[in-house]
C-alpha cells in the first residue's frame, strides 16, 4: 500500500526550534528512536537448515553496494548520499541479492526515487524492512573428517582426510581441486579465530581444477596428505576443503567483490560466504623434541 504523507502547519515559538534541534530522539514518537533514513534498508535472513545466519552476503545491483548479517541474520545497508550516485541521484527498480556459496541465493525487489529508497513499494515496507523474512535453501552439505585426529608437532607420515558431499534437493554441479582418480584434494588447515592468519595449504602435486555433478546421495571422497615435523604449531586446526557451488542467473559484479584468487587454491577462499560442518585436527606439543633450526 502506498503510504500519504500530510504536511502540519506547525505553531511553535523560536526557542522551541532550538531546542528541538539538540533533541537525539524523535519529541513526536514514543520510540526513542528517530525515524529511519530512506537511504537505509534493513531485513532479516535465515538458513533453511537453521545454521547460524552470521556472514551471509548481502548485494545491491547497480550502486555495487555490499554488507553481511550479524549473528542474528539482521543487516542494514545504506546508500550513498544522493549527490554522490550518478545523475545526482539514481531511480529505478533493483534487485538486492543474498549470497552464500552453497545455498540457493534469493532476491528482493527495492526502489529508488532520486537515490533513496522509497518505502511501501517492492518488498519493503513502510518502516524500511523487508516485508518478510529471506530463506535461503541449502543446496549442498559439504562435511570433512579427518584420521588420525591427533598427533605430535614432530609427526612425520601422513593423514588422510574424508569429504563427503550430498546434493539435498536438484542435482548441483561443485567446483574443486580434483586428482586423475577425481577424488577431491584441494584443503586449508586453519586456526579457528584466526581468519585467514595461521593457514596451511595442502594441495597435492598433479591436482586440476575441475567441476562435477552431484546427485542427491552422499559422495565421499578420500585423499592423504604427508605431514612435514615442525611444518605448523601446535594447536587446533579447522580441515576446510576448496569447493565451490555453480549457481546459474548468480551475477558476475557480485562474484567480482571477491578476489578472483578466492576461487583457486589461494586463502582468499577463506573470503567466500560457506558454510560446513569441518572437522579439527589437534597438533600437540611435543616435550623434549629438538626442532629443525627456523622452526617456531
Amino acid at each position: 500500500m502506498r503510504s500519504s504523507y500530510f504536511l502540519k502547519r506547525l505553531y511553535i515559538f523560536p526557542f522551541s526550534i532550538l531546542l528541538l534541534a539538540g533533541c537525539t530522539s524523535n519529541p513526536f514518537s514514543k520510540s526513542d528512536e528517530i525515524a529511519k533514513s530512506p537511504r537505509t534498508v534493513s531485513g532479516t535472513v535465515k538458513l533453511s537448515d537453521d545454521s547460524s545466519p552470521a556472514g551471509v552476503f548481502v548485494w545491491l545491483e547497480n550502486f555495487d553496494l555490499s554488507t553481511t548479517t550479524n549473528e542474528q541474520g539482521h543487516f542494514d545497508l545504506n546508500l550513498p548520499a544522493p549527490e554522490s550516485q550518478p545523475g545526482g541521484g539514481v531511480t529505478g527498480i533493483f534487485n538486492l541479492y543474498f549470497y552464500v556459496v552453497n545455498y540457493a541465493f534469493q532476491t528482493a525487489k527495492v526502489a529508488v526515487r532520486n537515490g533513496e529508497f522509497i518505502y511501501s513499494q517492492g518488498d519493503i515496507g513502510s518502516d524500511g524492512n523487508l516485508l518478510s523474512t529471506v530463506e535461503l535453501a541449502k543446496l549442498v552439505n559439504i562435511e570433512t573428517r579427518v584420521s588420525p585426529e591427533i598427533f605430535a608437532a614432530n609427526f612425520s607420515g601422513s593423514f588422510r582426510v574424508e569429504f563427503r558431499v550430498s546434493a539435498l534437493s536438484t542435482p548441483v554441479v561443485v567446483k574443486g581441486y580434483m586428482d586423475k582418480n577425481r577424488s577431491l584434494t584441494g584443503i586449508i588447515l586453519r586456526k579457528p579465530g584466526h581468519g585467514k592468519g595461521i593457514v596451511k595449504i595442502y594441495n597435492p602435486f598433479g591436482s586440476v581444477l575441475d567441476s562435477e555433478t552431484i546427485y542427491g546421495a552422499v559422495k565421499t571422497y578420500s585423499t592423504d596428505y604427508q605431514f612435514a615435523p615442525c611444518s605448523l604449531p601446535e594447536g587446533f586446526y579447522e580441515i576446510i576443503p576448496f569447493l565451490w557451488v555453480e549457481q546459474t542467473g548468480l551475477p558476475s559484479e557480485l562474484l567480482s567483490n571477491f578476489p578472483t584468487s578466492s576461487r583457486i587454491d589461494s586463502e582468499d577462499y577463506l573470503l567466500l560466504p560457506v558454510i560446513r560442518d569441518v572437522d579439527q585436527l589437534e597438533i600437540e606439543a611435543t616435550s623434549g623434541y629438538n626442532y629443525p633450526e627456523g622452526c617456531n
